[in-house]
This record gives structure tokens, C-alpha cells and sequence, in this order.
């Protein structure tokens, strides 16, 4: 899996997604086995984001990497890996559950999250990530993004193990 920064966290569309893959240059991406001008475009699948406005169906590039054979999913660092729900709503149900404050205000800002998403990120995060946040005195942040990167190889709340590499796309 290869995640491409983005300052724009809050929102998310095919369109910035696609805006997004456009101004990549594949043969700078490198790959999580550490080489580079080695990608190049597999195929595609849809994938589903919770959104405030409604669910947003992304069609997601997967690239090929021909040193060492695997395929790996082009993301932006807004999504949590293997999740619908995006990483500023995740950080701030987090924030809510150990300020102890009511996840109310976060179901009426996004009618696409409901009391079963709430409590699967709380569950996950106290069984993954709370001591490491603690441990690394991490902020709940979008700083957050990098640091989980750099220091435990994978996005802020990814749980699965699966390879994942964070990139900056140049200005």
C-alpha cells in the first residue's frame, strides 16, 4: 500500500482523488520494498468512504511493482486503510471518548456513522493504538499522520499489518 500526503483531510472525492493521482509521477513513488521506478498501473477497485455529506464510492488505483511482484493500492492520507470512515472523524471520536464527551455531535455532523462505527474505532484503538500514542506522547492530530508513518510504518488506526509506505508528492 502506497498513501500519498494530502493537507486536505476533512473532505473527499473521486475528484480530488483522481486530481490528486494526476499530478503523481509514478516513477517517484517507491515502493514498500524500497525500490523505485518499479510501479506500474495494475488495475482499479471501488472502494467506499463515509462521508458527512453521503457514502462516496472511490475508484482506487493499484499499481504493480515489478521487483518484487506484489500489487499495492494508491491511497491518500486521509483514509484509514481497511476503513469507510476517514482519519479526522476517526482522531476526533478518540478525542470525544477520552475527553469522555458524547460521540452525539459526531453522528448529527455525519448520518453515515453510526453507534457500531463509533465503538469499533474505540475498541480498535484501545486494543492497537492507545498505548503507542501514549508510549510516543503522539498528539491526536493530522500531525499525527506522518509520526505513525516513521515510527510504526503504517497509518494512524491501520490495523492490519499490511505493508505501507507514506509519500510526499512535491509542490
Amino acid at each position: 500500500m502506497i498513501t500519498i500526503f494530502s493537507s486536505n483531510t476533512s473532505s473527499i472525492s473521486q475528484e480530488e482523488y483522481d486530481k490528486i493521482l494526476n499530478s503523481l509521477d509514478l516513477n517517484l513513488l517507491c515502493c514498500p520494498c524500497g525500490h523505485s521506478k518499479c510501479l506500474t498501473k495494475h488495475g482499479y477497485y471501488q472502494r467506499s468512504v463515509k462521508t458527512a455529506a453521503n457514502k462516496v464510492h472511490l475508484v482506487i488505483l493499484r499499481v504493480h511493482c515489478s521487483v518484487c511482484g506484489h500489487t499495492h493500492a494508491i491511497l491518500i492520507s486521509s483514509m484509514v486503510p481497511y476503513s469507510q470512515i476517514l482519519v479526522q472523524e476517526q482522531i476526533q471520536i478518540i478525542k470525544n471518548f477520552q475527553k469522555h464527551i458524547s460521540q452525539a455531535s459526531i453522528m448529527d455532523n455525519n448520518c453515515n456513522i453510526d453507534e457500531n462505527n463509533i465503538s469499533s474505532i474505540i475498541r480498535q484503538y484501545r486494543k492497537y493504538w492507545q498505548k503507542y500514542i501514549f508510549l510516543k506522547n503522539f498528539p491526536l492530530t493530522i500531525n499525527l499522520i506522518p509520526l505513525c508513518f516513521f515510527h510504526l510504518k503504517k497509518q494512524f488506526m491501520q490495523n492490519k499489518s499490511t505493508p505501507n509506505i507514506l509519500f510526499f508528492k512535491s509542490t
